[in-house]
């Protein structure tokens, strides 16, 4: 008899592979989302589109050199709601001026100027490009309310001193925003700043302005409520367990230990953009005593660094059975695994691959295409044939001409298996052939946490919005179930900060997590750097003591931290 499961591939000593793996993952998802942002169709499109081109109807942002040219940001440059909202355009033409380029303009001359416009529209974070949106709603509405609904009747708080200041009473006194205050604040002076605008912000007048409406709108920003041992116990072993839908189950499962195990932020262990990959999740077995452990590697976060997530076998306290309920998602996903020997440990992770389809500058002609091949693959395989409507349908969502999507998440996922695959090598060629740009159809690694079509799951990975609704009811009613007063039940872990009600949110458990760890210093052993470390606080910092950073990035360490939760 064969010593280990079918769908795990024996490899032995091949620790040098695996280190070079780790080396190299987060670069394959990079370089599909850098070759998406600057492919040529997108650079084409944009240029097109200032030059007067196109053919689109709907609303220009107009250069901010004033040389009389404008772009569709939706629909020809492909932005974000948020980035659109910003309009940060300098159009190719104006930075050639710029460069002093004499004529004729090279092709490379004319991809580069372009490569800068699209960066510029488009530097920085989805989740700060969402708050420009909405600093530019909210500077509108409150013109609109000064002047009796007309859009035009004095200047936006961003053009004008005077304006900004009574922006800033109208969202404390009128418009009951205090509790974004801050962050409405700071999303302005970068809204300002990236526009070339006088940042208003930094006048020192306006900051005694902003101190001074700190102080006296009195309301402070309500922390989540933190989960307990006891609400985490009743949501894994009574609750979830009771779900029909087995794949919802196991997912929910995991994702919950992530967060109250692991301190994972849900957009770090779900999401198209930060999301845990497969191939970053393994278990280790420590070949000298046999002790078990997860190790989870998050290989970019909102903050921009890579870390290591470290859990127990079983906790000490509630008994959650980490590594079991990891072996549990990876067989239903049915995933092939490898194992092999590094540094002392035994290692099984999966071999999970994608064939990622760039949407950006989606046509016709592409659509007709992926029909095609999706058409004929499904002919000889299942698993596409399953899977072939769902496809079309993210397609359909994400290439919308009015689609808010930023370009991180204009992708569709057609198929998953193993690196090596023949089929998985068979369809991205048949993009090729199609004439699709080898950076549009990439081999990239799948992702752990996935969603669903029916009753299967396909190849994307599953969205931090939609674990709000599940994990809110199991919360309430985990915390129901063990506050009442009736059965003089009481969980004596809750702690509601002065609230009246608790708060719950995907938060709660990261709270959780970093109070345990603190509470139980003293029999993990762990510092106050350690939990830094492991919940990505004060990364920054940590970053440039490259000492803490390197011993981080050792295996037999990163185990040791495992002890940091133990005590859950």
């Amino acid at each position: 008899m064969h010593p280990y499961p079918r769908n795990i591939i024996v490899l032995r000593q091949v620790a040098a592979r695996q280190g070079s793996q780790e080396q190299t993952t987060g670069s394959l998802i990079k370089k599909a989302q850098l070759d998406s942002k600057y492919g040529a169709d997108r650079l084409a499109k944009a240029r097109g589109c200032v030059d007067g081109k196109c053919v689109v109807v709907g609303k220009l942002t107009k250069c901010r050199d004033n040389c009389g040219r404008a772009i569709h940001m939706l629909q020809c440059a492909q932005m974000s709601g948020g980035f659109a909202a910003l309009g940060a355009l300098r159009c190719h033409h104006c930075r050639l001026a710029e460069m002093k380029v004499e004529p004729p303009v090279s092709d490379l001359i004319l991809e580069n100027v372009t490569c800068q416009m699209i960066q510029d529209m488009s530097t920085g974070a989805e989740g700060t490009a969402a708050n420009f949106e909405q600093f530019v709603r909210l500077q509108l509405d409150f013109v609109m309310q000064m002047c009796n609904g007309k859009k035009t009747g004095m200047a936006l708080p961003c053009d004008s001193r005077a304006s900004f200041h009574g922006f800033l009473l109208w969202m404390v006194i009128s418009a009951e925003r205090a509790r974004s205050f801050d962050t409405i604040v700071r999303s302005a002076g970068a809204y300002m700043t990236r526009n070339h605008k006088t940042d208003w912000t930094k006048d020192k007048g306006m900051k005694a302005i902003i101190k001074d409406l700190k102080s006296a709108h009195g309301i402070e920003a309500e922390p989540m409520t933190h989960g307990t041992r006891a609400m985490l116990v009743h949501i894994l072993y009574y609750q979830l367990p009771r779900l029909e839908n087995i794949k919802i189950r196991l997912r929910t499962q995991f994702l919950l230990i992530a967060e109250a195990v692991g301190g994972l932020r849900v957009g770090e262990a779900t999401g198209e953009v930060h999301g845990l990959r497969a191939i970053n999740t393994c278990v280790l077995k420590e070949i000298s005593t046999g002790k078990r452990s997860v190790e989870l590697r998050v290989e970019h976060s909102k903050t921009g660094f890579p870390r290591y997530i470290n859990m127990v076998e079983c906790t000490e306290k509630s008994k959650i059975e980490c590594v079991k309920h990891l072996e549990a998602l990876w067989k239903d996903s049915k995933v092939a695994l490898v194992q092999f020997e590094d540094s002392g440990f035994m290692v099984t992770q999966p071999d999970y691959y994608v064939l990622r389809i760039n949407l950006v500058s989606w046509t016709p002609a592409k659509q007709a295409s992926l029909e095609l091949i999706l058409r004929a693959f499904a002919r000889r395989h299942r698993e596409v044939a399953e899977l072939e409507k769902n496809i079309l349908s993210y397609v359909k969502r994400k290439t919308k001409s009015d689609s808010k999507l930023g370009e991180k998440f204009k992708y569709v996922n057609v198929f998953g298996s193993t690196q090596s695959d023949a089929v998985l090598s068979q369809m991205r060629q048949a993009f090729y052939t199609q004439g699709f740009a080898k950076e549009a159809a990439a081999v990239v690694p799948g992702p752990l946490i996935r969603a669903t079509a029916g009753s299967v799951y396909n190849h994307m990975p599953f969205e931090p919005g939609s674990t709000y609704t599940l994990l809110h009811a199991v919360m309430e009613k985990a915390h129901k179930a063990l506050n009442d007063i009736g059965k003089s039940l009481s969980d004596s872990e809750l702690d509601l900060q002065g609230l009246t009600e608790p708060k719950w949110g995907n938060h709660s458990w990261r709270r959780f997590c970093d109070k345990i760890a603190r509470e139980t210093m003293k029999e993990t052993g762990a510092t106050e750097i350690d939990i830094d470390l492991y919940l990505g606080w004060n990364e920054l910092i940590h970053h440039k003591e490259m000492q803490l950073h390197y011993e981080g990035l050792q295996r037999g360490s990163r185990v040791r931290r495992s002890r940091l939760l133990m005590m859950i």
